[in-house]
């Protein structure tokens, strides 16, 4: 039974989404295997040169073998993988941005479109009540005008006062829908809990709620039973009194107006949020608490339209053009009006100025487009034809209008239509749900950013989910005063300013991403800078670990072909140079402005393969140079006997191997580092950057065997070898870097 609620519903979209987004790890697994491949290759050379020496330990030439194809996929593997998602998280959390899926931020750095809810996202969550069509001025000659409570009629002002949800918090505060609390802060009403009476001083009415129908996404209105009783004649009947989307009462008034579109029409344009009101009599007693929810919705006497404003929030404008600047695109998916929908894309610049809706006829499946001016275009679904219309005008797609292409038209199509808009209205949570995965099929990264239950299966779907759940706006920009200190002993300074204020909702349950910080669409393009730097460095933590790793297979059995070996505190040394260089290189931040291209989110990408060729080639044309010229020629003949099984003895050779391997795998970091433009510069990364340089002046003086006492500890020997040999040696280190 409670799968069949409306949270039992959200729940099992929650844990048992059809189609969840996992990291796509095989072409890592590629990777892997190539290196394995290459790892026992060398290995399998090393074994036949060993087995053709007869005196040879055969039990020390399998272990040799055996460490060469272990070099290539080191134990710490999967922490260096995951060091750049781990320090992201560190600092999207400084910023009071928490992630429950780590692995979406990379995905975050491969988004090209932005799905924004309106009500509470792009907009506040403060509704301000704007006043009341009556009834009585929609049929009309002329335009009506709003008007305030105190001029208001009786009979829609009982539907306000009765028809709603709201609650009583332990201070006496009132808890509930923003609509219904702008509409009691605006009329000075006062409410009790749980007698559940509406006092209306100035009209002497008092509203009771004697049963309550809640409001339903699907039918997207809700109504109770009410108990209306008139103070100055003492007297009281009974009414069911219902409020909801214009479109959805109309249905159910038993004589509508000839203007309730054109009336709806012409506010909601001006970007009011437009609800109608409605309500009969029904006979008293207690069996009317209990009428069915079809008999209380039926056969109903219209009142008026009730308008809200919901303004944008203070910086959504400029946040929106920071994301058009880096060429993403930006829609809107939203379950309000059309009409107030496009009004609040066109102050966000979301697309052309002039906009096209698609609609249908009442009770028929034709679609077509019409415009601002009411006048028809016809519907063409091919991929040239919708794009060409989305270059000229905004397209808005009404759910209703979805559902009916949905049930007529091909999928291909419908996906056209999709990936075309920029505006969705009247979007049920299951729509918001198909919009996303249908902009996932095009090949878009999708993010999804949203504040309430009707956004989880978008959030839940999209590769990005953001759910903001911060009460405060961020601040606006002042200069910095010097606040005096805190006199009060034990008083605590919040690290985030004000103490920040939550309110509770279902997004945060299903997104991967939550932000506490402040209920400002910002932290969008915090985790999208982050997701971008972590991407890059992703990447090319896999180009450093494939050169690493070839490097050292190499390495190891070039040594063993001549009975050499490294020592195990070179070995540590080196070890302990890349670990720290793994730290800093992943601890990069990202630039203030997001780029205009996106990264390469693959390591098959040509460029990468290329690329780790390329130096792959040079360091292994430097090892050789440095063994065969500069090892053979000038190292003395007594290291030349040295045998197979014999214990690490220091030799001139194995010391150029180990000042080359040095010097390489500094190079490695230093010229695969990602830097500009989706993260910070080597240069502004002083921490690596000076680590990079303190182990090439480390480098340089055993090169130049300037400190003789540590190249003794580190396991090296220079002796019996020229002076000069050092400046050879110091020319290869040149030539590595060139």
């Amino acid at each position: 039974e409670y799968m069949g609620t409306a949270k039992g519903k959200l729940a099992r979209t929650v844990f048992f989404a059809n189609e969840k987004v996992t990291v796509k790890q095989h072409e890592a697994f590629m990777l892997i295997f190539v290196l394995l491949l290459f790892s026992i290759i060398s290995s399998v050379n090393v074994l036949f040169h060993g087995l053709a020496d007869p005196t040879r330990d055969r039990n020390k030439l399998f272990l040799r073998c055996i460490l060469i194809i272990t070099t290539v996929v080191p134990p710490e593997l999967p922490m260096i993988l995951t060091l750049a998602v781990n320090s992201s998280l560190l600092l999207l959390q400084r910023k009071r941005i928490f992630c429950t899926e780590p692995f979406r931020i990379p995905l975050a750095g491969k988004v090209s479109t932005c799905a924004f809810d309106k009500t509470g996202t792009l907009t506040t969550d403060d509704l301000l009540f704007r006043g009341v069509v009556a009834a009585s001025d929609v049929d009309g000659a002329t335009t009506p005008e709003l008007k305030a409570i105190a001029d208001s009629p009786s009979d829609a002002l009982i539907v306000l006062a009765g028809c709603h949800s709201l609650l009583h918090s332990p201070e006496k505060k009132i808890l509930g829908d923003p609509l219904e609390k702008s509409i009691f802060s605006a009329a000075d009403w006062r409410y009790t809990y749980p007698e559940r009476v509406s006092t209306l001083p100035k009209q002497q009415k008092k509203v009771r709620v004697l049963a309550l129908h809640p409001f339903k996404a699907d039918l997207r209105r809700m109504s109770t039973v009410v108990q209306v009783e008139d103070i100055y004649l003492s007297s009281r009947d009974t009414r069911a009194v219902v409020k909801g989307a214009p479109e959805a009462l109309f249905p159910l008034l038993e004589n509508p107006p000839k203007n309730f579109d054109s009336v709806c029409a012409h506010f909601t344009k001006k970007g009011l949020r437009v609800i109608a009101l409605a309500s009969k009599r029904l006979a008293a007693g207690p069996s009317a608490a209990d009428l069915p929810r079809e008999e209380v919705e039926s056969k109903l006497h219209f009142e008026g339209f009730a308008a809200f404003e919901s303004p944008l929030k203070r910086d959504t404008k400029e946040q929106v053009k920071r994301l058009h600047d880096s060429s993403f695109h930006v829609v809107m998916i939203t379950g309000d009006n059309h009409f107030t929908a496009a009004q609040v894309a066109g102050q966000l610049s979301l697309g052309p100025s002039s906009t096209l809706f698609l609609e249908s006829k009442h009770g028929s499946n034709d679609l077509f487009w019409v415009d601002e001016s009411g006048k028809h275009h016809p519907l063409t679904l091919t991929r040239q034809a919708v794009r060409e219309l989305a270059e000229k005008h905004s397209l808005c797609v009404l759910g209703p209008s979805l559902q009916i292409a949905l049930d007529t038209k091909t999928l291909s199509e419908v996906r056209t239509l999709v990936t075309s808009a920029t505006i969705f209205a009247r979007a049920s949570p299951t729509q918001k749900e198909f919009i996303v995965e249908a902009l996932k099929a095009s090949g878009q990264g999708v993010l999804m950013c949203g504040d309430g239950s009707n956004d989880v299966g978008g959030l839940k779907k999209a590769h990005v989910g953001v759910a903001l759940i911060g009460l405060q706006e961020p601040p606006e920009k002042k200069k910095k005063e010097k606040k005096p200190p805190a006199t009060a002993p034990g008083q605590m300074d919040d690290l985030f300013g004000e103490a920040p204020q939550f309110k509770p909702g279902d997004a945060c349950v299903a997104a991967p991403f939550t932000s506490k910080h402040s209920s400002s669409i910002r932290c969008v393009l915090t985790i999208l800078k982050q997701g971008a730097t972590t991407l890059v460095t992703t990447v090319n933590t896999y180009k450093i670990l494939c050169l690493n790793s070839l490097l050292s297979a190499y390495t190891l059995s070039a040594l063993h072909m001549e009975a050499l070996k490294t020592s195990e505190a070179q070995s540590t040394v080196l070890g302990l140079a890349q670990a720290f260089n793994y730290y800093y290189f992943t601890n990069a931040k990202p630039l203030k402005k997001l780029a205009k291209q996106r990264p390469s989110g693959t390591i098959s990408d040509p460029f990468f393969i290329l690329s780790v060729l390329g130096q792959i080639l040079v360091h292994f044309g430097g090892l050789y140079y440095v063994m065969e010229v500069i090892g053979k020629k000038y190292a003395p003949a007594e290291e030349f006997k040295i045998t197979h099984d014999a214990e690490f003895i220091p030799t001139f050779m194995n010391s150029a191997v180990f000042l080359y391997s040095m010097v390489c795998q500094i190079c490695i970091f230093f010229f695969n580092y990602g830097g500009k433009p989706h993260m910070e510069s080597l240069a502004e990364n002083k921490r690596f950057f000076k680590l990079l340089a303190l182990q090439f002046g480390f480098t340089i003086i055993l090169t130049l065997n300037l400190a003789e006492d540590i190249g003794y500890q580190v396991g090296m020997k220079f002796d019996h070898v020229p002076f000069e040999v050092s400046f050879v040696s110091f020319r290869s280190v040149n030539y590595s870097l060139g």
